[in-house]
């Protein structure tokens, strides 16, 4: 389809006409915002005669700043302070002599004759622990010695019959404690030579009659006792 627009209507050849005048215009806008005058005011009846009606100047007045005087308080008065005078001492003490008599040098005194001798103090006793000694100065012992504690042994010591008859025999060691009392407690078996024999050895111990009680430093203590019963048959 062939364009009949005329050629002469055609404004895209005035684009660059149209865009030139719209800068002109714009520049000549902002010229003329620069050359706007700024105007003050003043409000003196005075001036107002001699300006024109387009110069009108107005002018505020200046503040009057009043200053008071403050009055300072006046110093206090010095006040004289009275000191009574000091009453008389009625009874004063006499003055010392300022040159006393020196009295003479009695000299060493000679020593006097020796006192009594002093009392000889007691030593303190040993506090000695209450343990089951091992060793002391003087062992227990039963009465009457070692010959009457076998008399004992053999007189009272029944042969499991169980043991005659398998032909068992041995030595129990029996360990006891000999008490400050001289009663034998804690018995147990230290070497085992049999069952039988060693409840033997231990009933007929538990049967001995009090012995006499070891002593340490004079002191009557605790002492453990090994005893070794030997089981022999004829």
């Amino acid at each position: 389809m062939e364009n009949k627009k005329s050629p002469k209507a055609d404004l895209e050849r005035k684009r660059g006409s149209i865009l030139l005048l719209g800068l002109v215009c714009a520049t000549s806008t902002v010229l003329m915002s620069f050359e706007y005058a700024k105007f003050e005011l003043n409000n003196s009846e005075d001036l107002m005669s001699s300006v024109s009606d387009d110069e009108v100047v107005w002018e505020l007045p200046e503040p009057k700043i009043e200053y008071t005087s403050v009055k300072q308080p006046e110093p206090p008065k010095e006040m004289d302070l009275v000191v009574p005078d000091p009453e008389p001492d009625p009874d004063p003490m006499p003055e010392p002599d300022p040159d006393p008599t020196p009295e003479p040098d009695p000299g060493p005194i000679a020593p006097g004759p020796p006192g009594p001798p002093l009392p000889p103090q007691p030593e303190p006793e040993p506090v000695l622990p209450d343990i089951a000694y091992e060793v002391v100065e003087e062992m227990p012992e039963f009465p009457g010695g070692f010959e009457e504690m076998y008399k004992f042994l053999s007189n009272n010591i029944k042969y499991p019959q169980m043991c005659v008859d398998n032909n068992v025999q041995g030595k129990s060691y029996i360990k006891f404690t000999v008490e400050k009392d001289g009663s034998i407690t804690n018995l147990e078996v230290v070497k085992s030579a049999h069952k039988l024999l060693d409840e033997e050895a231990k009933r007929v111990i538990s049967t001995m009659p009090n012995w006499k009680p070891g002593r340490q430093l004079n002191k009557v203590v605790r002492v453990n006792y090994t005893l070794p019963i030997n089981f022999i048959l004829d």
